[in-house]
């Protein structure tokens, strides 16, 4: 059983199933407050690997949602924005919410 983002509930998972056959995704949803090391790094690291970087999507809690490929990109389970358009805006203290399927 996976679970998928109710965006009605505050920052909820909750379960949804695949269809038949042998494999099952999962619906993450992170919440990451950057620290100054993050802002150091340009990046944070994701608790698993996305099926499709370009599916994960990414919203700054103080901001609004962000383009892949513009504002952030995705490499294995490394979320960065190192030159791109998040760099100058991000400080620490700040709310990332990531939602993507594994």
């Amino acid at each position: 059983m996976g679970f998928r983002y109710n965006p009605l509930q505050y920052a909820g998972l909750i379960p949804s199933t695949s269809g038949g056959g042998g494999s099952s995704t999962t619906n993450n949803v992170e919440y990451f407050t950057l620290d100054s090391t993050d802002i150091a790094n340009k990046s944070v690291t994701l608790l698993n690997t996305p099926l499709e970087s370009s599916d994960v999507m990414l919203d700054v809690a103080e901001g609004t949602m962000q383009i892949y490929g513009t504002d952030y990109t995705v490499s294995g389970t490394t979320l960065s924005w190192n030159g791109l358009g998040l760099e100058p805006l991000l400080e620490s203290g700040m709310t990332l919410i990531i939602n993507y399927v594994s």
